[in-house]
Order: C-alpha cells, then sequence, then structure tokens
C-alpha cells in the first residue's frame, strides 16, 4: 500500500503530469510577447536612423514598465462581458496586424501589433481592474509609433518654419540685421541653418512626450491631459524660437558660432531644462483651474 501511494506520489510530479497542466498566464503573456520581439527591436533601430526626432523613444518603454509594475492589481478582478469581448478583439486584431507585418515585412505594423496584444492580454488576465490601473501606461507605448502617411514629419516642417518665422521676428525687434529663406537664416557673412535642427534633445517632440508622461503619472483626466499636450507644445515652440534667437544673435554680433558642436547642444538642454519647469508649472495651473486632485500613486506592494 505504502508503495502504491509513493509511486502515485511520483507520478502527481512527473514530467507527463505536469505536461497536461495549462500555462499559466504570465508565461503565456510572455511567449505572446515574444513573437513580436524581432518586429519590435528593428522598430525601434529604425526610429533611431531614420526618425531622430523620436530621440525619447527608449525611455517611454521604460517608465510604461516601471509604472506598470507600481500599479499591478494583487488579484484579478471581475470580468465583464464588455471586457472580455473587447480582450478578444484586441487578441484577434493583434494576430491579423502580425500576420500582416509577416507578410510585409513591416516593423511598424509589427511595433502596433505588440501593443494592441499587450492589451488584450492586459483585460484578459486582470478583466476591469486593467482599464482604470495600466491603460496609462499601455496609452504611453502609442508614443514610440509615428503616423501613418508621414503626418509627424509634416508636423515636424510646419514647427521649423513656425520657429523661423517667429524668430525672424524677434531678430528684426533686437534690429539684427538677416534674410529669412524659408527656414534659412542668411547674414553678411555666413548662412545658417538652425531652425532645421529637429532631432535629439532639439525634437519638438521631447516635451510632448514628457507631457503625456507627466498625466499618466499624477492620473490627470483626458481633458486635462490634452491641455497639457497643447501646452507642451506651446512651450517646445517658445524653446525653438529662443535657440534660434541666441545662435543668430551671436553669429551676427560676436562672430561665434553656435549652430553646431557643444555649444549648440549645451543652449538645447537648458532651453529643455527651462521647458519641462514650464511645464510643470502648466500642470499645477491646469490642476488648479480644473479643480482636479490628483490621485497619489500606491507604491509597490
Amino acid at each position: 500500500m505504502a508503495v502504491t501511494d509513493a509511486e502515485s506520489a511520483a507520478g502527481a510530479t512527473s514530467p507527463l503530469a505536469r505536461a497536461d497542466q495549462p500555462l499559466r498566464p504570465e508565461t503565456a503573456t510572455g511567449l505572446v510577447l515574444v513573437a513580436h520581439l524581432p518586429f519590435v527591436l528593428q522598430h525601434f533601430q529604425n526610429l533611431w536612423i531614420t526618425e531622430p526626432h523620436y530621440a525619447f523613444s527608449a525611455f517611454v518603454p521604460v517608465v510604461a514598465i516601471w509604472l506598470s509594475q507600481r500599479r499591478w492589481p494583487p488579484r484579478e478582478a471581475a470580468r465583464r462581458w464588455w471586457s472580455v469581448a473587447l480582450s478578444w478583439l484586441m487578441l484577434t486584431a493583434g494576430l491579423a496586424l502580425l500576420s500582416s507585418a509577416v507578410l510585409l515585412f513591416s516593423p511598424w505594423l509589427g511595433a502596433v501589433a505588440a501593443i494592441v496584444t499587450t492589451g488584450g492580454l492586459l483585460l484578459r488576465n486582470r478583466g476591469t481592474v486593467a482599464v482604470s490601473e495600466l491603460s496609462g501606461p499601455w496609452l504611453l507605448l502609442w508614443l514610440v509609433i509615428p503616423p501613418p502617411f508621414g503626418l509627424d514629419k509634416w508636423l515636424i516642417r510646419v514647427w521649423q518654419h513656425s520657429t523661423a518665422t517667429l524668430a525672424s521676428g524677434v531678430l528684426e525687434w533686437n534690429g539684427i540685421r538677416h534674410l529669412l529663406d524659408g527656414t534659412e537664416f542668411l547674414l553678411s557673412d555666413r548662412e545658417l541653418y538652425v531652425a532645421d535642427a529637429s532631432s535629439g534633445v532639439h525634437s519638438p517632440l521631447v516635451l510632448v512626450a514628457m507631457a503625456m508622461v507627466m498625466a499618466v503619472i499624477g492620473r490627470r483626466s483626458v481633458v486635462h491631459g490634452l491641455l497639457l499636450a497643447v501646452c507642451s507644445a506651446f512651450w517646445s515652440l517658445a524653446a525653438g524660437v529662443a535657440r534660434v534667437s541666441l545662435v543668430v544673435t551671436a553669429a551676427a554680433q560676436s562672430q561665434t558660432d553656435l549652430s553646431t558642436g557643444w555649444g549648440h547642444e549645451a543652449i538645447g538642454y537648458a532651453l529643455l531644462l527651462i521647458g519641462l519647469l514650464m511645464l510643470f508649472c502648466s500642470d499645477r495651473c491646469l490642476t488648479s483651474l480644473l479643480f482636479s486632485v490628483p490621485t497619489s500613486d500606491r507604491l509597490s506592494r
């Protein structure tokens, strides 16, 4: 009898018995996301090479993962019919997008499929609580997806022309003689293309991304987040005008070339810090105007 009990206990822990057990949700989620990994890595490589104004792209997933870890619900919430239907819809759409990415060899589609599938898995594994606790970090992931049809490049060109036009007005008001040809500043002894700098720290999208991160961390309302995005666009334009005006003024009055090199980068970082400070002040003002009291984010349990 004892031998029979020992054999049954050994059989219960045998590899064949363990193989009959279903995969844990975390394991299944990891396996599904690994299938998207080659496309995601290629997508980020393309951003670094061909989309220099997305220099913040490596920062966003780190923040999203950190926030998800802090807000991860300790237990599964009740599933509603709409959450089950939405999760299956997102998982089906993610599979279709991944299949299209494979057929077309499109890293962009693969990255979109990874984000859509992640949303479906969060709903599937954590139910309705995923909407209230994890939707913010999930939405941040869309910041690393350039919009289709080159809309981001068009917005960058609009930002460059607006920056050049406004900076030209500031220079005229200060008595700096120059000519403006598109985004090119013509001085008596040189030509400056400083308004075209829109990569790295000079990217107008950096402050917009920081505004979205700030809104998600502070659990701001949708209206608050949209208004904060508008403020970030304004401060980004103001920083660009200040940078161009400083560079052109230095070249015209002291023959100092700050359009390239460490001087240009130092101006960019200084104006970025000022822009972040003004963005923080805008967030506090909006909080007071909209009477929205931010909910303190609970520490990891």
